[in-house]
């Protein structure tokens, strides 16, 4: 079952839907989490998470859009597209936020950002 989490920047709160798999649900497990995103080239913000999710490898391709969140297993870490994208294996589906939401983490700088269950 999907499920929505809040990604909060900065004391705004922003709902990020989740995709229903074995990753999401540690992640979920594992919140809630506070982050610092970094730039990764033009096409995402990356952040490491304190501790890996899911499986050992993700062998699918996956077609990335603006605004979806996903898990990187050789990094362990989170990233959220800037762009549409069309990635290696190894990137996992997590979910999606809005365009408000995307522009916010985009901003956000070094500012810590919190993701918690409703």
């Amino acid at each position: 079952m999907a499920q929505d989490i809040i990604m909060q920047i900065k004391g705004q709160e922003y709902v990020v839907s989740l995709v229903d798999n074995a990753y999401t649900k540690d992640l979920i497990g594992s919140l809630p989490q506070t982050l610092v995103f970094d730039n990764f080239g033009r096409n995402e913000r990356v952040a490491d998470l304190k501790e890996r999710i899911g499986q050992d490898s993700y062998k699918k391709s996956l077609q990335v859009k603006r605004g979806d969140l996903t898990y990187y297993v050789p990094w362990g870490n989170l990233a959220a597209f800037r762009v549409s994208y069309s990635s290696p294996s190894d990137l996992v589906p997590l979910g999606s936020m809005s365009e408000e939401a995307i522009s916010a983490l985009e901003n956000s700088g070094e500012s810590e950002v919190t993701f918690k269950l409703p």
